[in-house]
């Protein structure tokens, strides 16, 4: 028999269109968690550096 062999296009551009939405989306998702983790965070951090000034 006759074999043919080829590369698939997935394999010239595993990347190929994830970048672009990709990055608002990670962008969005980012910024909603650190507005959940973030002001505990600075109020512990806040706490610990009063703590070691003193």
């Amino acid at each position: 028999g006759f074999i043919k062999y080829g590369t698939s296009p997935h394999h010239l551009k595993p990347f190929a269109g994830a970048l672009n939405p990709g990055v608002p989306k990670f962008v969005r998702l980012a910024l909603r968690q650190a507005a959940w983790y973030g002001p505990p965070l600075l109020f512990f951090y806040g706490l610990k550096s009063w703590a070691d000034s003193k």
